[in-house]
C-alpha cells in the first residue's frame, strides 16, 4: 500500500508577509535620506580630506538617519500574512468576483485580490503572532494606496500561483546520483 496519502496530507501552504506603514511621511523622509547618503558617499570619495581611518562624518551622520527611520517604519508598520490555498478555493473565489459588465476578462480584478486576501490574510502583530481580521478591519485596511494594494495582490498571485508553477522535477527525477569509477 502505498503512503500518497499520507504524504499529501503533511502538505504546507506557503505565506508571504506583506509590511505596510501607515505613516507613508516616513517613507518619503527615508527616500530623501537615502539620497542624501549617497551624495555623501560621493562627496567623501571625491574630497581632498579623505580619512585614513574610518568614515567621513557626513555618511555617519546620514547613516545614524537612515537607522533612525528604519525603526521608525518599522514601529509605524502592520504585516499582513497572506497564505496560499488550493486551487479549488482560489478557483471559487475567482468564481465568487465575475467579470464586469461589457469587460473583457476572466474575473473581476477590481474585487478579486481584496477578496482572495480577507478570505487568506491573517494580522501578525509586534510580537509575531497572527491574528484573524475582522470584517471592520478589513474596511480600514481596503483604504490602502494603490501601490500597497498591489503589494498584496502581487502576494496572492505568488502563494497561489508562482510558487506553484516552479517545476521541481530537477530536484526529484531520476535515480541516485552515481560516481564514475
Amino acid at each position: 500500500m502505498s503512503n500518497l496519502s499520507t504524504r499529501i496530507a503533511t502538505r504546507k501552504m506557503s505565506h508571504k508577509d506583506v509590511p505596510i506603514c501607515l505613516d507613508l511621511d516616513l517613507i518619503d523622509q527615508r527616500d530623501d535620506v537615502m539620497r542624501a547618503l549617497d551624495a555623501a558617499h560621493r562627496a567623501a570619495k571625491n574630497s581632498d580630506e579623505r580619512l585614513v581611518s574610518g568614515e567621513h562624518p557626513d555618511v555617519s551622520a546620514a547613516r545614524e538617519r537612515v537607522a533612525e527611520l528604519d525603526v521608525q517604519i518599522r514601529e509605524a508598520s502592520i504585516i499582513l500574512r497572506v497564505y496560499g490555498v488550493d486551487r479549488h478555493t482560489y478557483n471559487q473565489w475567482i468564481v465568487e468576483c465575475p467579470p464586469r459588465k461589457g469587460r473583457q476578462e476572466a474575473f473581476d480584478s477590481s474585487t478579486f485580490f481584496m477578496h482572495a486576501a480577507k478570505n487568506s490574510a491573517k494580522y501578525v502583530d509586534e510580537s509575531g503572532v497572527e491574528h484573524e481580521i475582522t470584517p471592520d478591519e478589513w474596511v480600514t485596511i481596503d483604504k490602502m494606496t494603490d501601490g500597497e494594494y498591489d503589494r498584496l495582490a502581487q502576494a496572492v498571485l505568488y502563494v497561489n500561483r508562482g510558487l506553484g508553477q516552479v517545476d521541481v522535477g530537477f530536484f526529484v527525477n531520476g535515480s541516485e546520483p552515481t560516481t564514475d569509477s
